[in-house]
């Protein structure tokens, strides 16, 4: 998370267990990471939900997901703000990004991650997996 804090900067919040209500009609979701934009957050009163879901999301894979709820969460997000929704692979070291037109690439631990517009860079997959 600190690597994609210092790269967002002054362009965005990052947060872990970022709060949202993707739809009116969902109850609060956490995404395992956030980030959303300045005017989002500003938008946003301190007592008040995100509403939408954050730009980017990053959901971490463990033992208790299951590929549905990954991939309903995944297109929920994409079809309510998300422009970018990663979903990271510790056991493979991979990251796998999906765009709202469901375009999914697979970036390995030799690679770098592209991060989403507005924000500018990339992240050594490397970096990610090395703690």
């Amino acid at each position: 998370m600190m690597l994609l804090k210092r790269l967002v900067g002054a362009n965005g919040v990052v947060q872990m267990e970022m709060a949202s209500r993707p739809t009116p009609e969902h109850e609060v979701w956490q995404a395992d990471v956030g980030c959303i934009s300045v005017e989002r957050d500003a938008a946003t009163g301190d007592d008040e939900y995100l509403m939408g879901a954050p730009e980017l999301v990053v959901e971490v894979l463990s033992p208790s997901n299951t590929m549905d709820e990954i991939l309903e969460r995944q297109g929920i997000c994409l079809a309510n703000g998300c422009v970018a929704f990663w979903t990271v692979d510790p056991k493979r070291q991979i990251v796998l990004v999906t765009t709202p037109d469901r375009r999914t690439v697979v970036f390995d631990r030799h690679e770098s991650l592209p991060l989403p517009e507005p924000m500018n860079g990339g992240i050594e997959i490397a970096k990610v997996f090395s703690d």
